[in-house]
């Protein structure tokens, strides 16, 4: 029996980014070559000194349709610019100018909008992003076509920043977006809010970058520690604290240096530093 071949994908991969097609969506931007010299126009004015976020809120407005409904912009850019000086300002003391970057800017824009309509409407937001990788589906060949997000993909983000990007600023502000929002979802009885968590995980590529990200947590005004089996819980409500682990440290069973999965298992927020490693080989 002849085989037949399976179509070969003919787009690159960050031209697949489905999740990226929704969020332009939201603000009415179809090509974000046509946004992204503006963005960076504001960016080079250096605007927005006092908090360190230039206004790039002046070139979302220019596409924003009312898709997001009066105000809505504005007061995620609030929040945003809340954030970003929370984490920054220990290093503006210090002499440091944490500007915040337009990718760094839209990726946060994203996540809170993201957060908001995964803890207010979970099947709602499921039906939008499977609209938007139909319209991607039509769009393109065969060997191109993407499948359908399924309930449990919501629980993930991906970010791909490259290196020196400002990617652990970032991880560090929408992981206070999580806290902030899904505390709110609660306290107002939202639809699908999150039960609080148990704990904050950081999982990182090796022991050296451990200790890296529990000095660069410090510097953003968080606690952190390294993950210490059977260590005194504590409520990421109330004190929200970072447990660093090596990947290397991650098992089945638990032993002199390795920790089993299950000694971590519960309702917890798990950030990942250098997700793409190991993305070809057979154990996750």
């Amino acid at each position: 029996m002849a085989r037949i071949a399976t179509p070969k994908p003919t787009t690159k991969f960050y031209e697949r980014l489905v999740l990226t097609d929704w969020l332009l969506a939201q603000f009415g931007i179809a090509k974000f070559e046509k946004v992204r010299p503006l963005l960076r126009e504001v960016e080079d004015e250096n605007s927005g000194e006092s908090d360190g976020v230039p206004d790039f809120l002046r070139v979302l407005r220019l596409t924003e349709n009312g898709r997001l409904g009066a105000g809505k912009l504005e007061a995620i850019d609030g929040r945003v610019r809340a954030i970003w000086k929370s984490i920054t300002q220990h290093r503006r003391q210090n002499g440091a100018r944490p500007h915040c970057l337009y990718f760094q800017y839209l990726a946060l824009i994203g996540s809170h909008l993201y957060f908001e309509r995964l803890f207010s409407d979970r099947a709602a937001l499921l039906e939008n992003l499977n609209e938007t990788v139909s319209d991607w589906n039509a769009a393109h060949g065969a060997g191109d076509a993407l499948g359908f997000y399924a309930d449990g993909d919501l629980n993930k983000l991906a970010f791909w920043s490259a290196t020196g990007s400002g990617k652990t600023l970032l991880m560090h502000a929408q992981m206070l977006q999580y806290l902030h929002l899904s505390s709110q979802a609660r306290s107002e009885g939202w639809k699908d809010a999150p039960a609080p968590l148990d704990r904050i995980f950081l999982v990182t590529p090796s022991e050296g970058l451990s200790i890296q990200h529990r000095e660069e947590a410090a510097l953003s005004g968080l606690q952190a520690r390294e993950f210490r089996a059977g260590a005194t819980l504590f409520n990421p409500q109330i004190s929200p604290t970072i447990e660093t682990i090596s990947i290397n440290r991650l098992g089945d069973e638990m032993g002199e240096k390795v920790v089993a999965l299950s000694a971590l298992e519960g309702v917890n927020l798990v950030l990942v530093d250098e997700g793409h490693r190991g993305a070809s080989g057979e154990v996750w």
